[in-house]
């Protein structure tokens, strides 16, 4: 999260800024989720089960999850978080993608509180 562009803003301007951190949880812990699960497990884990079967698949949108976060030493780690959102879609009733939306949102709504809770002190 370091590098995310509304992060180094908060660091400038300080954590106390509201509405910069409400523009950042929002972005991060709201829109990215919905956005990214359609783009990764929407579209292209399906598009890549009907060539790669599912194991397969699971690793390809994986791996471009990870790829398009910033910086590479996040891929592997990205990876992993969006093998298991693509776990959850695969492995869920009807293929449902809110269960992935909703471990995403988590997952970046603590990181990011745990970020804003470092940057205030």
């Amino acid at each position: 999260p370091q590098h995310h562009a509304l992060i180094r803003q908060l660091e400038r301007e300080g954590a106390a800024n509201a509405l910069l951190a409400g523009l950042a949880f929002g972005q991060a812990a709201l829109m990215a989720p919905v956005v990214e699960e359609i783009l990764f497990r929407g579209f292209l884990l399906a598009g890549f089960q009907r060539v790669l079967g599912a194991v397969g698949a699971l690793l390809a949108a994986a791996l471009c999850f990870g790829a398009v976060h910033q910086g590479f030493e996040h891929v592997l780690p990205m990876a992993a978080l969006g093998f298991l959102f693509g776990s959850l879609v695969l492995y869920s009733p009807q293929r449902s993608l809110v269960g992935a939306m909703t471990a995403h949102a988590l997952h970046n709504g603590l990181t990011l509180a745990l970020v804003l809770g470092a940057l205030a002190s």
